[in-house]
């Protein structure tokens, strides 16, 4: 018998927690915030790809394409694609993170221990910014034997 996956909604939630204490003049001014926002990415999510990849050297390392058509592997049908996260799980060294488009991309600096989230697969590409491209990849640069996360969901 064969299996049967049922839809699900993916929800992220993101929290944010800051206590400042200020104590300049002998006087003492806490400040606390706190937040939880919870974003529902898609009511349709069928598909979830987690791993943990360790690169090699410093080398640009490509860790998640896009195929206009076919889910396979590492390899993701574009239009189907709703949720990517990349984590650094290096405690000290930054990871390089780039959506890459036909012939040129972006880089984002990821600090060590944090995250970086797409909600989608095209990027805006050139001087005049009128018109989104398609990604072909996400592609990493980092240090030897830095381990990062790379989790994608898709309909």
């Amino acid at each position: 018998m064969a299996t049967t996956i049922n839809v699900s909604t993916l929800t992220v939630a993101i929290t944010e927690t800051l206590a400042l204490s200020t104590d300049a003049s002998g006087t003492t001014d806490d400040v606390t915030f706190s937040q939880t926002n919870n974003h529902i990415i898609n009511t349709s999510i069928l598909n979830a790809s987690k791993r943990i990849v360790e690169l090699e050297s410093t080398a640009l390392t490509t860790v998640v394409t896009f195929d206009a058509s076919l889910n396979a592997g590492g390899q993701f049908k574009r239009g189907d694609v709703k949720y990517i996260r990349i984590t650094n799980l290096d405690d000290s060294a930054v990871l390089k993170v780039g959506l890459i488009g036909d012939s040129s991309g972006a880089f984002q600096s990821v600090a060590a221990n944090t995250s970086i989230m797409f909600t989608g697969t095209q990027l805006e590409i050139g001087a005049t910014f009128t018109s989104f491209a398609n990604a072909d990849s996400i592609k990493v640069i980092g240090v030897a034997q830095q381990q990062l996360e790379v989790f994608v969901a898709t309909t």
